[in-house]
């Protein structure tokens, strides 16, 4: 028989999993291009490089990670403006 704890579990579920968004194309923050060029490129900023190997060693990993914290200022630049 049903005791009505299903409910109580998926909501415990949904509470772990957090927002869950389809990994689709067009869906990710960043495409790596290794074959039959080299590319990496952050779809959020803009940011992109030819160099994946450097990218995927992690020498160039402080570059991406600046365009994206200019970016996110950018962002909250543009909402305090906005007034939220």
């Amino acid at each position: 028989a049903y005791d009505g704890s299903g409910s109580a579990r998926v909501k415990e579920i949904k509470e772990i999993r957090g927002d869950m968004v389809e990994a689709s194309w067009g869906a990710q923050i960043r495409n790596y291009v290794l074959h039959p060029y080299k590319m990496v490129k952050d779809q959020r900023t803009g940011w992109e490089t030819s160099n994946a190997q450097a990218f995927l060693d992690g020498e160039l990993l402080e570059d991406c990670v600046g365009a994206y914290l200019r970016y996110k200022a950018q962002l909250e630049k543009e909402a305090e403006a906005e007034g939220y």
